[in-house]
């Protein structure tokens, strides 16, 4: 599909496509022979093949997101709590990963198995991919998009203060009570503002 964000901006058909190559690469490298040594992060010499280029520029612009989103000043405080922005992984502090020993499709067989920092919490690089299968890397570069995007809405400068109070309680979680939806109430026979309902 077309890249419909606009340029530069992280969409999520680049979460989707990072998400896709990060679940099967390490396999396809050591399934497919014309790929064995093969690097994403790496392109070597010569014109590299259209998809190390199409999935590096989605990485480019999705750790560019996740930049953004990480040097706003009240990113922790404005995105919702269930957001689940996660943290880029770094081989100097969260350890070098070892590689994929679980069969393709299968559940894991042990803890040495299930890499703990293999979740969504995380969002790995292109050289991570090489080393090992990643399944929740689109949950993960999902919600960098969507923190991104809920940021760059809440911060324009078009967006009215009522616009962000409707952002900011749309954005909790639900409770017992969730089933109710407060909408603006906006009778023009009433002599006050529009509230919510």
């Amino acid at each position: 599909m077309p890249h419909v964000a606009p340029v530069g901006e992280a969409s999520y058909h680049d979460a989707a496509f990072y998400g896709s190559f990060a679940a099967v690469w390490h396999y396809m490298r050591s399934w497919i022979p014309a790929l064995h040594g093969r690097q994403l992060a790496h392109l070597g010499p010569g014109t590299p093949l259209p998809y190390q280029r199409h999935i590096r520029e989605a990485w480019e612009r999705i750790s560019a997101a996740h930049l953004a989103v990480s040097l706003d000043p009240n990113h922790t405080t404005l995105l919702p709590p269930d957001a689940r922005f996660p943290s880029i992984h770094s081989r100097l502090t969260d350890g070098r990963l070892s590689p994929a020993t679980a069969p393709l499709g299968q559940a894991p067989n042990g803890p040495f198995d299930s890499e703990p920092e293999d979740s969504p919490a995380f969002l790995f690089d292109l050289d991570s991919l090489d080393a090992a299968c990643h399944p929740h890397a689109q949950r993960a570069a999902s919600a960098v998009v969507a923190s991104r995007a809920f940021l760059t809405l809440y911060h324009l400068h078009s967006t009215t203060p009522t616009g962000r109070a409707r952002m900011l309680d749309a954005s909790t979680s639900r409770g017992p009570f969730s089933f109710w939806r407060r909408l603006p109430d906006s009778d023009p026979h009433q002599p006050h503002d529009p509230f919510f309902s």
